[in-house]
């Protein structure tokens, strides 16, 4: 919290909810994300023994989090309200000063809650306890509104899951269908990347398996669609942009991480629709030919010899996956590995 504000939060903290209440409106921090993050963990550390007076104050904090009829940012919201309810799924909006979207990435983002269970030899939990509890409090919005990728970009698979879980339980039916594969692929707010975008990009593999896997239609969605990555309207092949993730990595000089995470991981993205790897690049370039090109990238860099690990996976997907048993010949692959 910032170092003036946060003495006095603590005092209202600790003299009650009404307290809290009243210096919450009257002393409004700025740049409040993390301000909030630390102001729920205080009251965590405090006073969660007592769950009833911690819940009372959790009560407050969440109700300014939350945009206030008449403020400000609740004008804001309404604006944003006013756009159809598919864009509102694709492209959900947050306030770029609070929003239970950025307390909720806040409190995923500070690794020092794990200390304390490793000092007293307790396992880790899958998350912190303040990530758990913000869910709690802010599962209804939370879920469409940009906690399935924060949950992928730091590879929280467990709580990814029950993300995905409330998703298909707030849609069902056959538009509910629809509705799931909009959050799924949506844009998370100031985002550059969706959820499935986020986890290859950091490599988080059992996160990508949860994506794809949790919801009807999702690798089907993923062939069909020109674009399930990136926030531009222009046509995007998932394996060459995989690839491209690597060449990247390498191309900024910086370690690209252990290649069989990548390898793995491009074994997986095969796995979910091996018409991908018919899917050739804006330039006209084949995903066998894009992986050739990263390989000798990294033989350039590192002078490692011989290494083929790229370029044998997608070739040996293409000859055990992609035959056409009507062509006998093997015409239908030969232009796939070139």
């Amino acid at each position: 919290m910032a170092q003036e504000w946060a003495p006095r939060a603590q005092v209202a903290v600790d003299a009650g909810p009404d307290q809290l209440r009243d210096f919450l409106r009257d002393s409004p921090p700025s740049r409040s994300d993390q301000v909030f993050r630390d102001l729920l963990q205080y009251i965590y550390k405090t006073h969660n023994q007592d769950p009833n007076y911690a819940g009372s104050l959790y009560e407050v904090v969440f109700e300014v989090v939350r945009p206030l009829p008449g403020s400000d940012r609740y004008h804001l919201q309404s604006q944003n309200n006013a756009v159809s309810a598919e864009t509102r799924r694709r492209h959900p909006w947050a306030d770029s000063d609070l929003s239970i979207y950025g307390v909720f990435r806040f409190s995923i983002t500070d690794n020092d809650w794990q200390s304390v269970y490793q000092h007293q030899n307790i396992p880790v939990p899958p998350h912190s306890p303040l990530t758990q509890l913000i869910w709690d409090n802010a599962k209804e919005e939370l879920y469409s509104q940009g906690a399935i990728s924060v949950c992928a970009e730091f590879g929280l698979d467990d709580l990814l899951s029950k993300v995905l879980e409330k998703l298909k339980q707030k849609h069902t039916g056959p538009a509910g269908l629809q509705e799931q594969l909009d959050i799924l692929f949506q844009i998370p707010p100031n985002g550059l990347h969706t959820a499935l975008g986020v986890a290859i990009a950091n490599r988080r593999t059992k996160c990508f398996d949860t994506l794809h896997l949790s919801v009807q239609g999702a690798d089907e969605h993923v062939f069909r669609s020109r674009n399930v990555v990136t926030n531009t309207d222009k046509e995007v092949r998932l394996v060459p942009w995989t690839l491209e993730r690597i060449l990247e990595r390498r191309g900024m000089g910086g370690n690209i991480g252990v290649l069989e995470e990548w390898e793995e991981l491009l074994r997986r993205i095969i796995n979910v629709e091996p018409r991908l790897l018919a899917q050739h690049d804006a330039e006209g370039m084949t995903p066998y030919a894009f992986a050739l090109k990263v390989q000798a990238s990294i033989q350039s860099a590192d002078s490692e010899p011989a290494y083929n690990g790229l370029g044998s996976i997608i070739r040996n997907a293409i000859f055990e996956r992609l035959k056409d048993p009507r062509i006998g010949d093997g015409r239908c692959i030969a232009s796939l590995v070139r």
